[in-house]
């Protein structure tokens, strides 16, 4: 949009209150705001279609994707972004994601509406999934005899399911057991990051929102608003000022985890970390080396 006068862009958001929010947002002023896919008659005329963290919120994503389809011109390219349920045991918790897709399915709901994989990435370590696709020109029917889940891929499905569920029970039940002995030892408690683990925690009756006594993030647009009767601070200021051993509990996007469990490492004073997906759950002591370090160049 500011490279070019001749390029049109709609964004399609049905929830209203967002919906507001796009149109007050004065960098967003050429786009063109729509309520649903078919609000404006686009069909074949798109060039590019992005559905970023989208698909495992749409209630039926199968119909939802045929609607996205008619609105690429022949040869136009569709990205989509989601999470990967394979490395993400957490997305157990997060309500509003209706499907859980593995690289299989996705891959399998991609070929039953006619789209063919132009590129895709896909990691061990990482939560979110990327592909770039196109219409496919081999008829549909034909794509969706050859993608079928048999019974060794469905049983794989379940057996992913079954050990993210397990791995969940242990990661609440071993969290809820840290924050307990943090209390009773009077061990000041940090939240790190405000997704997923912890209000999961606390719809479950693992813990209570007063047992947390700081909350930090590093998102620097939630600094200094409130959450859980707590003013979510900058992680160094919080730490920093902390004179006692304190535990850390990693409550983030797992994409995110691994690298708040090194910043917990540089920033604590020998804290313990209960992780979240893609990194331990055992405690991770922290290196008083890499803190000083850290503190030195901050300073």
């Amino acid at each position: 949009a500011r490279h070019s006068e001749t390029y049109r862009i709609v964004g399609i958001e049905p929830n209203q209150t967002a919906m507001l929010l796009l149109q007050d947002d004065f960098e967003l002023s050429k786009l063109e705001l729509y309520k649903d896919l078919s609000d404006y008659g686009l069909e074949d005329n798109l060039d590019l279609i992005l559905l970023t963290n989208v698909i495992e919120h749409v209630e039926d994503p199968k119909p939802f994707l045929e609607q996205v389809v008619q609105l690429l011109k022949p040869g136009a390219l569709l990205f989509v972004g989601a999470p990967n349920f394979e490395n993400n045991p957490l997305d157990l918790l997060i309500a509003d994601h209706l499907t859980r897709f593995t690289p299989r399915t996705i891959s399998v709901l991609f070929s039953s509406v006619g789209l063919t994989i132009v590129a895709s990435v896909t990691t061990e370590t990482n939560v979110a999934m990327w592909w770039l696709l196109r219409k496919s020109t081999r008829p549909i029917e034909s794509k969706v005899q050859l993608s079928q889940l048999d019974d060794a891929h469905i049983a794989r499905e379940y057996a992913i399911a079954e050990a993210n569920q397990n791995w969940l029970d242990i990661c609440l039940e071993t969290t809820a057991r840290a924050i307990n002995d943090a209390k009773r030892r009077g061990i000041p408690i940090i939240l790190y990051g405000t997704g997923s683990l912890w209000p999961g925690m606390v719809a479950l009756d693992y813990s209570l929102e007063t047992d947390i006594d700081y909350i930090v993030d590093d998102n620097q647009s939630y600094w200094n608003t409130q959450r859980w009767g707590h003013t979510i601070q900058r992680p160094f200021a919080t730490y920093i000022h902390i004179e006692l051993q304190s535990l850390s509990v990693i409550c983030s996007n797992p994409c995110y985890s691994t690298r708040i469990a090194g910043n917990v490492r540089r920033f604590s004073r020998g804290s313990s970390v209960i992780a979240g997906a893609c990194a331990p759950l055992a405690p991770i002591e922290a290196s008083e080396k890499h803190r000083e370090r850290d503190i030195n160049y901050r300073i």
